[in-house]
């Protein structure tokens, strides 16, 4: 399946569901998991002091893990990415200092790199895209400009 084909499938769940994006959250990470040969993928919401996970897709299966965390860029990655409202690329997790919560992702699911993207609506950061691995990667130009499009599926 091309990436246009995968756009366009996004964006006509998108107008099916207008109420419910839960769909289109879960083609989303699905379709990075797919695209991308990421081990997991997914969003999470924001809510200006709180972040939880909207979905989750992997190629092992998990379940999508707790609800309300504070936003804190000295705890997790996570909140680097939502405080900063940019991007953030982690292709070797053991080239740096981990945080103690994602010493845990590392040692319970294995995560080994990451990319992170910001979902910003009016300046605002209202979730986060992020794509996961259990190997070191760097996600390159292609990549992230894929990861980006699902991000923002808009034509």
């Amino acid at each position: 399946m091309s990436h246009q084909a995968t756009t366009s499938d996004i964006l006509r769940l998108i107008s099916q569901s207008p109420t419910d994006v839960r769909p289109v959250f879960d083609a989303i990470v699905r379709t990075a998991v797919r695209l991308l040969g990421c081990d997991m993928a997914f969003l999470l919401r924001c809510d200006g002091t709180t972040y939880s996970p909207a979905t989750v897709a992997t190629s092992e299966g998990m379940e999508p893990g707790p609800a309300n965390l504070p936003i804190d860029p000295g705890a997790n990655f996570s909140s680097r990415a939502i405080v900063e409202k940019k991007m953030l690329h982690l292709p070797d997790w053991s080239r740096i200092d981990l945080p103690q919560h994602e010493r845990q992702i590392h040692e319970i699911h294995g995560v080994n790199s990451a990319l992170y993207l910001p979902l910003l609506r009016n300046e605002e950061c209202i979730g986060l895209f992020a794509l996961a691995g259990k190997r070191p990667r760097v996600f390159g130009e292609s990549e992230i400009a894929v990861a980006e499009s699902l991000r923002d599926p808009r034509p």
